[in-house]
C-alpha cells in the first residue's frame, strides 16, 4: 500500500510541475512570450513563402495546358476543313475580311455562330459588314459583329490575361464597341518582317517581289496569309515541321484600355492588336493590317512592337500547333533561322532540334 501511495504522490507532483502557482494558492497555464510568437510567425512566413512559388507553378501549369487544349481544337478543325475542301482555310479573305479563324468555326463546335455569315459580296454592302458606321445603330448589326463581340474560350490563351472586351475603332472611323481580343494568329511566312513590306530576309519561292507595299500578306510562303489557297501537297517541308497556328499576345496600350480610339482614314496607325474571324480594317487595302489575324516566323518571338511577332505570357516561349495538327512548346531560345524555316512551307530548309 505504500509503494502504490507514493507513486499516487509521484504523479501529483508530476502534475504541478507543468503548472504555476498563484498568489492565492491557485494554478495558472503558461503562454506564449513575444520571443516565441515572433518565431512561430516567421517560420509561417517562411513556408508560404516556398509555397507561393509552387502554388502559381501549378495554376501556370493548368493555363498552358488549356491553352494547349485550345491549340489542339484549332489544329483538328484545320485538318477537318482540309478534309473537306482538301486546302486549308484562307488566312484572310482581302477585300471582304474574314480570317482564317472564322471558316475553322463550324468545326470548333460554333456553327450556329458561323450559320449566317455572308462572304459572297463585295466590303460596302450591309450584310458583309465587320463594324457600325457612327452613330452606332443596333438595326444594322451583322452575324459577324456579334461573332466578333462574343468571347470564344477557344480564341484565348489564359496565361495572357486579356480583356473580356475593347473598344475598337477601324481605320476607317467604324465602331465595335465590344470588340475580344484573341490569342492565336496563322502563320502567313517564315520570311516577312513587316505588314506593309513583306519578304526581305530570304528570297521568297514565290513570284512576291523583295518588298511590296499595300499588298503584304498576298503570295507569301507559309500557310494562312492573304487569299492563300494551300493544301497539303503545297507543303513539301513536311506538315510536321511547318507552323499553321501560334500564340500571340496584343500590345496593352490604347487599343486594350477599353475606350474608343480615334483612327481618321488615311492616319499611319501601328498598333498590335490581334482578333478572331475577321475585321473591318482587315476589307481594306487588301488585307493591308493583316496582322490582325496572321503572324511570321521571320521575326524573333514576343516583339512587343512587331505587330506580326507569335509570343505567349507562358515563360520560356509560346506554343504553336503544326499542319499535321501536333502541337509544341517553342522556346524563345530558338536559332532565329530555324524559327523562320518552321514558318516557311516549301523552301527545302527544315529546322533541326526543335522539341
Amino acid at each position: 500500500m505504500k509503494r502504490y501511495g507514493r507513486v499516487g504522490n509521484l504523479e501529483h507532483t508530476t502534475a504541478l510541475s507543468f503548472r504555476t502557482v498563484g498568489q492565492r494558492g491557485g494554478f495558472t497555464q503558461r503562454g506564449f512570450t513575444l520571443v516565441e510568437l515572433l518565431v512561430v510567425i516567421a517560420i509561417i512566413g517562411v513556408l508560404i513563402g516556398l509555397l507561393l512559388p509552387a502554388v502559381q507553378a501549378a495554376r501556370e501549369s493548368a493555363r498552358r495546358s488549356q491553352c494547349q487544349n485550345n491549340l489542339k481544337q484549332i489544329g483538328l478543325a484545320l485538318q477537318s476543313y482540309h478534309d473537306t475542301h482538301k486546302v486549308f482555310p484562307i488566312g484572310l479573305l482581302s477585300a471582304i475580311g474574314p480570317a482564317w479563324s472564322a471558316y475553322a468555326m463550324p468545326y470548333i463546335e460554333a456553327n450556329t455562330s458561323y450559320a449566317n455569315f455572308r462572304f459572297d459580296q463585295p466590303e460596302g454592302s450591309g450584310p458583309m459588314q465587320w463594324a457600325f458606321p457612327p452613330p452606332i445603330n443596333e438595326a444594322e448589326r451583322t452575324p459577324m459583329m456579334t461573332a466578333c463581340e462574343t468571347l470564344f474560350p477557344w480564341t484565348r490563351c489564359p496565361s495572357a490575361n486579356l480583356p473580356e472586351h475593347v473598344y475598337d475603332v477601324s481605320m476607317d472611323g467604324w465602331h465595335l464597341p465590344k470588340r475580344v481580343p484573341s490569342s492565336y494568329l496563322g502563320c502567313a511566312s517564315g520570311l516577312a518582317t513587316d505588314d506593309e513590306k513583306g519578304c526581305k530576309v530570304r528570297k521568297c519561292n514565290l513570284t512576291v517581289s523583295a518588298e511590296t507595299n499595300g499588298d503584304a500578306l498576298l503570295n507569301l510562303d507559309g500557310i494562312l496569309y492573304g487569299n492563300s489557297v494551300v493544301g497539303m501537297q503545297h507543303i513539301t517541308d513536311g506538315s510536321s515541321n511547318t507552323i499553321i497556328v501560334a500564340e500571340a499576345v496584343p500590345l496593352a496600350e490604347d487599343n486594350m484600355t477599353g475606350e474608343p480610339r480615334p483612327s481618321p482614314l488615311g492616319a499611319t496607325i501601328s498598333r498590335k492588336d490581334h482578333w478572331a474571324f475577321g475585321g473591318d480594317d482587315c476589307d481594306l487595302n487588301n488585307g493591308k493590317d493583316g496582322s490582325e489575324h496572321c503572324g511570321s516566323t521571320g521575326v524573333p518571338m514576343n516583339q512587343e512592337t512587331v505587330e506580326l511577332s507569335f509570343g505567349s505570357k507562358h515563360p520560356g516561349g509560346c506554343q504553336a500547333v503544326f499542319a499535321d495538327g501536333s502541337v509544341r512548346m517553342m522556346r524563345d531560345t530558338i536559332d532565329l533561322r530555324a524559327w523562320s524555316y518552321l514558318g516557311t512551307r516549301d523552301d527545302g530548309q527544315v529546322a533541326q532540334g526543335v522539341e
